[in-house]
């Protein structure tokens, strides 16, 4: 588990929360206690970037399943519903 805290910073230009980097060989599940800057992209690299006005907490645990399991969700939490949103978040 990681967690991470970073206040405000008047001078974000010159500064990274956490530098470019991937979780290559893990599952990465990731709570974003308070708000963040809105900014996300889909790629395996990611950073942390710091915000000039607010505090940001963030707590990341960390999986390193077999390679050769297969991982899915509890049945339980997919529904056809989900599974339609998920699939119109990615358009």
């Amino acid at each position: 588990m990681r967690m991470n805290y970073y206040p405000p910073c008047p001078q974000t230009e010159d500064v990274i929360g956490l530098n470019t980097h991937s979780d290559a060989e893990a599952i990465t599940i990731l709570l974003q206690v308070t708000e963040n800057n809105g900014i996300y992209r889909r790629s395996i690299e990611h950073l942390a970037t710091v915000n000039s006005e607010n505090k940001r907490i963030s707590i990341a645990t960390f999986h390193r399943p077999e390679m050769n399991k297969i991982i899915r969700p509890t049945p339980s939490l997919v529904t056809i519903l989900k599974v339609l949103q998920c699939l119109k978040a990615l358009d």
